[in-house]
């Protein structure tokens, strides 16, 4: 089995087309149609980072590389925080009980 998902061209600036987008990270709106917090878009890259996110009714110049993702998710890469967190560590802090306090 592959590690990688998609094989990235080796060049500075790319575009990931027929992305999918959870809205919830988008700084701005974006056309398109939202399903479930999820929209459709194109996105570039120039020089390893996000260069604009275009929906998908763009035309993307035609030199510019292309990688299909079929509808696949976009994620940002997040900055660690030096503070170790999984989905059971985020789900207990917020589902949790308050613990009861001491009386003095």
């Amino acid at each position: 089995m592959s590690a990688d998902f998609v094989a990235l061209p080796d060049v500075s600036r790319f575009a990931l087309i027929n992305a999918t987008l959870p809205t919830a990270l988008l700084s701005k709106p974006l056309a398109g149609p939202v399903r479930e917090g999820l929209i459709p878009a194109h996105v570039i890259i120039d020089a390893g980072r996000i260069a604009a996110i275009l929906p998908t009714e763009t035309t993307l110049p035609y030199d510019i590389p292309r990688v299909d993702l079929d509808g696949g998710l976009v994620w940002p890469c997040f900055t660690p925080t030096g503070r170790p967190t999984t989905w059971r560590h985020a789900w207990i802090s917020r589902c949790a009980p308050p613990t009861p306090t001491a009386r003095s």
